[in-house]
Formats: structure tokens, C-alpha cells, sequence
């Protein structure tokens, strides 16, 4: 756990890491403010994030034809409006030194009503570092029922596998509501998290990004694909009231050198 001011060097701007930031806000529009003097405080420390994506907008897909209102500066804006439920909606925010575009799973056109995700293909056109960010919001409701999350488990492996079949790094930042702390208990969540593994992608959060009075929850991740380039990855979760959720990030020490 770390504070806004006291942040670990490793995401300091440097050649050769990658950083990602992953926040549920709970309303985007009502906490753009504080989203915008949080990304502004980090700078003065020399911490840019690379990609900040965003769980739980509450936004509808009219903000990807007109999303002046939810820019941060410095940054390429990917909306996508909600799809399973009033509290959906999803924004994952590029660094504009890179080149971005929304990406469709090949056959996979099917929107699904228990879950949602926004795909976004980043390229760094001065490394040819390529990475797909998935960047995930499954409501908590059914989130006892596990024909809930078996059919979560069904929708979601699938289009990872297409994802993991593509030449490129893979992160998958989210608000999962599938709390890692019950894998034990529940065979569901142990599940899924076997499918996950399976595939390679790896949970480098492992603390309770959600605290409550009587309980605490590990429901926030970021889900990166171990390859070679990005086995050195640290990560940590930051207290912050911009939320219920304390964001977490992690840096992905990429060892790669300019063209």
C-alpha cells in the first residue's frame, strides 16, 4: 500500500517500464475533477501512467462520439458506454505518445449481459512495444450464484484465448467482484482463476483493494501475461478517497531499447 505522496520510484518516467493504472470511480463524471488533480499531483513526482483505465463510468455510448467532458490532458480518451447495468461503462486512457485503436475479437460480436470489457491495442512506435489492455467490469450481483460465474468463466477464457494467440504483451486491469481472497472457499472463483493462470496471465495484485468495517475484499486487479520481457513486474494499490475502491497499478519492466 502506498500514499499519492509517497509513491515507489519504479514508476518514475524512465526508459524501459510501462505503467498502468486501474480505477473503479464510480460515476466518472461526478470525480473527472479529482481524477484530473490526482493525475496532476502524480506528475509533479515524475509519475506519468502510461494507461489509466477506468471501471464503472456510468457513462452510455453517446461520450464516444463527443468525450470533451472526460478528457484528461496528455491523454488519448477510449470510451465505451455501459451494457450491464446502470453502474457499467468503461474508459481506458492511452498516453498520447503511443498509438491506440479500439480492437474486435475476430467472431466475438455477442454483448454480453453479466459483463463487459474494452479492448484497446497500444503500440510504442519508438520500441515496437505492442500490448493489448482489456480493461474489465463484472457487476456483484449473482456473485453467489455460480451458474453466475461459471457462465462469466465460459464468456470471458474464450476471448482471452483469441487475445493470447496474438503476438503481444497482455494486461487485464478490472473491477473483477470476484473476491481472490475466497478461491479457497469457493470452487467457481478457483475456477476461473486456474483458466486464468492457464492461459498465463497472472494477478499482481494480492492485498484487499476494498476495505470495509467488517470485512475486506480482493475484487481489484491487473492481470498481466508472463513472458519474457515482462517477468520483472512490480506492483501496489494506492490509498485514495476518489472512491469505495482503492485504485492499483503495476510497471511492467520491459528492458527495451529505442529503435
Amino acid at each position: 500500500y502506498y500514499s499519492v505522496d509517497n509513491l515507489p520510484k519504479y514508476l518514475c518516467i524512465k526508459n524501459g517500464n510501462f505503467t498502468i493504472l486501474s480505477i473503479n470511480v464510480d460515476g466518472l463524471l461526478s470525480k473527472i475533477d479529482e481524477l484530473s488533480a490526482l493525475i496532476e499531483l502524480l506528475h509533479q513526482q515524475n509519475i506519468v501512467f502510461d494507461i489509466i483505465c477506468i471501471q464503472e463510468s456510468h457513462l452510455d455510448n453517446s461520450y464516444k462520439h463527443d468525450s470533451a467532458c472526460i478528457q484528461l490532458n496528455g491523454y488519448d480518451c477510449k470510451p465505451q458506454g455501459k451494457t450491464c447495468g446502470q453502474k457499467g461503462g468503461l474508459v481506458t486512457y492511452v498516453k498520447n505518445k503511443y498509438e491506440s485503436e479500439y480492437y474486435t475479437i475476430p467472431g466475438e460480436n455477442k454483448i454480453s449481459d453479466i459483463w463487459e470489457c474494452l479492448y484497446i491495442e497500444v503500440k510504442d512506435p519508438d520500441t515496437n512495444f505492442h500490448i493489448m489492455i482489456c480493461n474489465i467490469y463484472k457487476p456483484p450481483r449473482n456473485n453467489n450464484n455460480n451458474n453466475n460465474i461459471d457462465r462469466f468463466t465460459k464468456e470471458l477464457i474464450p476471448k482471452l484465448r483469441k487475445i493470447d494467440s496474438i503476438w503481444c504483451d497482455v494486461a487485464v486491469p478490472g473491477d473483477f467482484n470476484i473476491n481472490l481472497l475466497q478461491l479457497h472457499e469457493k470452487l467457481k472463483f478457483q475456477a476461473l482463476f486456474d483458466d486464468l493462470t492457464n492461459l498465463s496471465l497472472f494477478p499482481k495484485i494480492t492485498l484487499p483493494t476494498r476495505i470495509g468495517r467488517q470485512s475486506s475484499t480482493l475484487i481489484d486487479n491487473i492481470y498481466c501475461k508472463l513472458t519474457h520481457r515482462t517477468a520483472n513486474t512490480r506492483a501496489g494499490i494506492l490509498f485514495s478517497d476518489i472512491s469505495d475502491h482503492f485504485p492499483c497499478f503495476v510497471s511492467l519492466d520491459l528492458n527495451i531499447k529505442p529503435k
